[in-house]
């Protein structure tokens, strides 16, 4: 890949795996096929989900309302989920074994979307995303907005 060419891996955290919060199924299949992709970029950066506890999008912080239920809040709808990747817990830890070792880690997708807007990747051409949803990997090319999948189960 060239030097003005990111992967970036969103919220690969246990909380979305199998076991976890808000599970995915066969979620953790997913880790081998990322490791596998990453050497062949120079740029890789990883986001967490990362919330702090109590947080308005959290079932938990409104008694008697139901997860998956919706309320309004100030900018729309918002879906009541159950509690996951809590700041600090193990559920918002990397999934095991995902390679983090050689990108740029950023908590919060809010916290990455600042950093980077300030960083080295504010001028690539191209920036590939790796989205844990469902059962498979999407490879969002945001210059030319296609799409390619490689489903987890590889």
């Amino acid at each position: 890949m060239q030097d003005n060419q990111a992967l970036i891996v969103v919220d690969v955290q246990k909380d979305f795996l199998e076991t976890g919060a808000l599970p995915v199924k066969e979620g953790s299949q997913v880790v081998p096929v990322i490791n596998r992709i990453i050497p062949k970029f120079k740029n890789v950066v990883f986001t967490q989900d990362w919330h702090p506890q109590g947080h308005i999008s959290f079932a938990s912080s409104h008694p008697g309302i139901a997860p998956y239920s919706t309320i309004d809040v100030s900018y729309g709808k918002q879906v009541l989920w159950p509690e996951h990747c809590v700041q600090n817990t193990s559920g918002a830890e990397f999934a095991e074994g995902l390679n983090t070792e050689n990108g740029e880690l950023y908590p919060g997708r809010k916290e990455a979307k600042r950093k980077l807007g300030k960083c080295r990747f504010e001028k690539m051409a191209a920036k590939k995303k790796l989205l844990l949803i469902k059962q498979t990997c999407i490879w969002e090319n945001e210059e030319t907005d296609s799409n390619l999948s490689e489903t987890a189960h590889r």
